[in-house]
């Protein structure tokens, strides 16, 4: 979030990991803190941002005050899983499994929230972020990848 980088403390990351990762970041102006999360394995599975200031959040699985500063979207408390959607500038998938929680933050953001298709992903707890690796690109590395393919 920004400079801010949250990890998860769960039955899978210690307080340890989380020293690490900020000895790693830290040189490069990144902030590291851990944030417990309970009910799923994964922080992503709790909170992802959705948007420019926006996160979406299931507050049954971390404590919303750890996000002080953003603008919170709660799931749709029947949708528990909805919280991890992937937000691309212009727009945030949602699993499709989750049109309430879609429809929330569609009006809390402004922006298109597109439902994908992530019923496999969800029968391991995964959803978008998970299949996801998300690389920005300048104009100028678009103009030039461009003028390779052509």
């Amino acid at each position: 979030l920004g400079r801010d980088v949250l990890a998860g403390l769960t039955t899978r990351t210690s307080a340890d990991a989380v020293a690490q990762l900020s000895a790693l970041l830290s040189s490069l102006g990144y902030r590291v803190r851990g944030v417990r999360v309970s009910g799923c394995l994964h922080l992503k599975s709790a909170a992802t941002r959705a948007g420019p200031r926006t996160v979406v959040v299931n507050p049954e699985w971390l404590d919303v005050s750890e996000l002080d500063g953003w603008d919170i979207v709660r799931v749709d408390p029947a949708e528990p899983q909805a919280a991890n959607v992937l937000w691309l500038g212009a727009v945030t998938l949602v699993p499709a499994a989750f049109p309430r929680t879609a429809e929330r933050l569609a009006r809390a953001t402004g922006l298109p929230a597109v439902a994908i298709p992530a019923a496999e992903l969800a029968l391991a707890e995964g959803s978008l972020t998970c299949g996801s690796l998300v690389v920005e690109i300048s104009d100028a590395q678009q103009a030039t990848m461009a003028g390779r393919r052509g």
